[in-house]
């Protein structure tokens, strides 16, 4: 049964650009209660003006700790969904057109896409509803949008054009947010024809959401999302560079490289033990370094090129941005 990772690439069409909508449902999953609030001061339980805020959001639909991801529908819907304001967005809410019938929602549980459709068909036939939910939406965004004018939108920027400058060297959106689900994975790689929209964020988490044309994808702009993607990175070639720190192991691999070699063949020409050889080869086969195909009654052992290959690209892909972005 194929897995995710399997399935053959196509060309995929990308974009970097800020998203105040995500900003904004962030906002409401966090007052939800579905998302930690680390140590954002606009979340701060002190806070009296956020906790009623997020009273009032948890009560105003009472369905769990979803947040309001159905404002994410509405943008795309009206064409709103990326910019860095929610001024026309907030202004009115018109839903007379707003179709459910295109809405797969792949990124979601069943539950969660009929609660987000039950939602819209909801709003869209209550105008007193609709007044409302714009209310408090507006309101939420009142109360951070000197933080987001001030420290977010610089924030984001500048993490956009990190995202920019990664993906100009050779990763793949879902290089920029490790750690999601396998799901969320195949979604951002293998689209179906739509648009990937990477969202870097103030207020946001990490999270992949499908709508009509475009799989968005948020990633978080705070530097500890930035050391922890860095040592994600690093986790997937480090085994590859302890078996190359040893100067005997790496010379193995280098003699190698230039012709097949056994384990007899090794020992005899650097003059070392054959257990000791055996064991050199071990950890490279276990950092898939090296090949071997049986031959009579001995295995020739081979340098693996692909392998190689790649963990030099790898390399590069990861010490490309952060030479890019240390400052001069």
């Amino acid at each position: 049964m194929p897995t995710y990772d399997e399935t053959p690439r196509v060309p995929v069409a990308v974009r970097v650009a800020p998203s105040a909508v995500l900003e904004l449902f962030w906002l409401t999953l966090r007052c939800d209660g579905g998302a930690a609030p680390g140590d954002h001061p606009l979340f701060n339980p002190r806070d009296g003006a956020m906790r009623t805020l997020a009273d009032r959001t948890r009560a105003f639909w009472g369905e769990g700790d979803e947040g309001f991801p159905e404002v994410l529908a509405i943008a795309r819907h009206r064409g709103l969904l990326l910019g860095e304001a929610l001024d026309t967005f907030l202004a009115d809410l018109p839903l007379s057109s707003l179709r459910t019938d295109d809405l797969t929602l792949a990124s979601e549980t069943a539950a969660v896409r009929a609660m987000i459709i039950s939602r819209l068909e909801r709003l869209r036939a209550d105008r007193t509803l609709r007044r409302r939910y714009l209310t408090l939406l507006r309101a939420l965004w009142k109360a951070v949008r000197s933080e987001w004018e001030i420290k977010g939108l610089a924030a984001v920027a500048s993490r956009c054009e990190v995202a920019r400058r990664r993906l100009e060297s050779g990763e793949e959106p879902a290089d920029l947010a490790p750690r999601i689900s396998p799901q969320a994975l195949n979604l951002v790689r293998h689209p179906g024809g739509a648009e990937v929209v990477i969202c870097p964020g103030y207020f946001t988490g990490r999270c992949v959401w499908e709508l009509p044309g475009v799989v968005l994808l948020g990633i978080p702009a705070d530097g500890g999302g930035d050391l922890a993607e860095l040592r994600s990175r690093a986790d997937g070639f480090a085994v590859q560079l302890k078996a190359l720190a040893d100067p005997t192991r790496l010379a193995i691999l280098l003699r190698i490289s230039n012709g097949p070699a056994s384990i007899t063949d090794v020992t005899r020409e650097f003059g070392i033990s054959q257990p000791a050889v055996s064991v050199h080869f071990r950890v490279l086969r276990d950092a898939e370094l090296v090949t071997g195909i049986r031959e009579g009654g001995r295995t020739l052992y081979s340098l693996d090129s692909h392998s190689a290959a790649d963990l030099l690209e790898k390399l590069s892909q990861a010490l490309t941005p952060l030479t890019a972005n240390t400052p001069a």
